[in-house]
């Protein structure tokens, strides 16, 4: 593999997937374009903005060179658990107030009058 890594002229570290720790994947998800201000655009700069608050909390998940990954596994599939619940609730609520059928968004209609 070495060989195949200087004919490709391939630097393994800069496409490494992963981080080895909770900082610097906190701190890359704090920077735009983890980091590379020299290469960044306005639109990495726009999501960077947009997309903040997301960042920093998907960097909690554990780094997944801990204990093999299963805690990155375990934690990831708890999140996407969590966003999914989010996104089928927001596309209810959606849904209710722009007057789609139930079968449309897969849920019910419930307004509490008090």
């Amino acid at each position: 593999m070495g060989r195949l890594m200087v004919l490709t002229n391939a630097n393994m570290e800069a496409i490494r997937i992963h981080r080895d720790t909770w900082a610097s994947q906190i701190k890359d998800a704090m920077n735009v374009n983890g980091g590379d201000l020299e290469n960044a655009t306005w639109g990495d700069y726009l999501m960077h903005f947009l997309t903040f608050g997301w960042k920093v909390l998907f960097a909690a998940v554990p780094p997944p060179g801990l204990l093999g990954g299963w805690p990155c596994f375990f934690v990831s599939l708890f999140m996407i658990g969590i966003i999914t619940a989010i996104v089928g609730d927001l596309a209810s609520i959606f849904g209710c107030i722009v007057g789609l059928r139930d079968s449309i968004t897969g849920e019910n209609c419930v307004f509490f009058v008090v």
